[in-house]
């Protein structure tokens, strides 16, 4: 389950781990950090490079470990998983490395700058992954809190 520490992908949490209890199966927590890419410029033109981002890899395990704690009861099994790449293509790659049955991921939350379109992530995971992905628009509570949101408003 890819979860990038949004509001809208933590409350999907809430959604797989009721499909993964009916099953006995395992939840797998992936966060993705992205590359730091920079430019130098060898005397022969500019070279694109990129690096792992390590301060940013330590943060993420921290926080999904702690995400996953409160979220998940003692009896269920899960684990936290943080790789280093491209988001899409990281999650398709750990769903094939580690036999998962179907990626759960919402189609909003926090994303790079450059992917204006929320559901670029989603689209692009559902056309890379081997597994089924189900995506979750609103997740359980969602819908209705918007609602009640919008007609106090109108009060």
């Amino acid at each position: 389950m890819p979860i990038d520490f949004s509001r809208k992908s933590a409350r999907a949490i809430a959604y797989a781990s009721g499909i993964i209890e009916k099953h006995n199966g395992k939840i797998i927590l992936l966060h993705v950090v992205e590359f730091i890419h920079y430019v130098h410029d060898f005397g022969y033109g500019p070279v694109r490079r990129h690096r792992t981002n390590d301060p940013a890899i330590r943060r993420a395990e921290l926080r999904l470990r702690a995400l996953g704690r409160r979220h998940f009861a003692a009896s269920q099994a899960w684990a936290a998983v943080v790789r280093s790449g491209v988001i899409c293509d990281e999650i398709a790659k750990t769903a094939l490395e580690l036999n998962v049955e179907i990626i759960v991921m919402s189609t909003h939350g926090l994303m790079p700058v450059e992917q204006v379109n929320p559901e670029n992530m989603a689209a692009r995971v559902i056309r890379r992954a081997s597994c089924p992905v189900l995506t979750i628009r609103n997740p359980p509570g969602a819908r209705s809190n918007a609602r009640n949101q919008a007609r106090n408003r109108v009060k």
